[in-house]
């Protein structure tokens, strides 16, 4: 809707008003996994990179760079999946949400 409104003080021009409702068009954001890392088994991730830390230097050792990384990382996630508890967190709000279901239950 548009309205013309009588000038401010003893001004000349009037004012135009315009209303108009619009959408921004964004998709609602899901909510997303986090890692609570102040729950995670410390003790069980340290003993796990101990074991595979000698798995690492026998089985990569005339490997490349690229590939010992990658196969580095590849362990330090499935680690890190295996001993924090996963949650999710509301993307409007920033508060947790229900926790997440792991991929075996």
């Amino acid at each position: 809707s548009t309205q013309t409104l009588p000038p401010l003080g003893t001004g000349d021009h009037d004012i135009v008003h315009h209303e108009m409702k619009i959408s921004h068009g964004r998709k609602p954001q899901k909510q997303r996994p986090i890692k609570l890392y102040k729950k995670t088994d410390w003790d069980s991730f340290k003993k796990e990179m101990k074991d595979y830390q000698r798995t690492f230097q026998d089985n990569l050792a005339n490997c490349d760079t690229n590939t010992k990384w990658s196969n580095f990382k590849t362990q330090l996630n499935k680690l890190s999946d295996s001993t924090s508890q996963p949650n999710s967190v509301n993307p409007k709000t920033g508060t947790l949400g229900l926790p997440v279901p792991s991929n075996g239950s």
